[in-house]
């Protein structure tokens, strides 16, 4: 069913579920392709080419992390569960301790953005699973579709 102009909060809704995850991939991959221009302890910084292959890595990383996240909390074709919200902040919870374990000091600063990605999707991930949980269901929202 098409969303009617009268219709705006549904149309804000719609647009989150559609592309919110982009935007916030997004608005870290501009931070990792940033933070790449500090090339971590060297003797010569000014001599270190930009790290094109792995900040373009890593920005992709970030991209299969927020996929998997996006799948969790909303597979398509299926009633909202807070089973999801529970299993999308847990996945969230893992990135993070295995960024933590991971994680040294004196490297390129491409390197720290999957940790400030992780840590702050421990945050945001449940935050967006209540909020997604608790909105008002809309005619367009996967949970109304019928089942096969």
């Amino acid at each position: 069913m098409a969303l009617t102009p009268g219709n705006k909060h549904s149309r804000a809704g719609s647009w989150l579920r559609h592309y919110g995850w982009v935007a916030y991939w997004l608005a870290f991959a501009a931070f990792t392709l940033d933070a790449a221009r500090n090339p971590g302890f060297v003797m010569h910084p000014d001599e270190v080419p930009y790290p094109w292959g792995a900040a373009l890595i890593t920005v992709a990383l970030l991209g299969g992390q927020t996929a998997a996240l996006n799948a969790t909390l909303m597979p398509l074709r299926t009633t909202r569960s807070w089973r999801r919200v529970a299993g999308a902040s847990a996945l969230a919870f893992l990135f993070a301790l295995l960024s933590i374990a991971t994680m040294v000091t004196d490297m390129p600063g491409y390197y720290y953005a999957p940790r400030l990605f992780a840590l702050t999707n421990l945050f945001v991930v449940p935050l967006i699973g209540v909020a997604f949980q608790l909105s008002p269901r809309t005619q367009d929202a996967p949970s109304n579709l019928s089942s096969d």
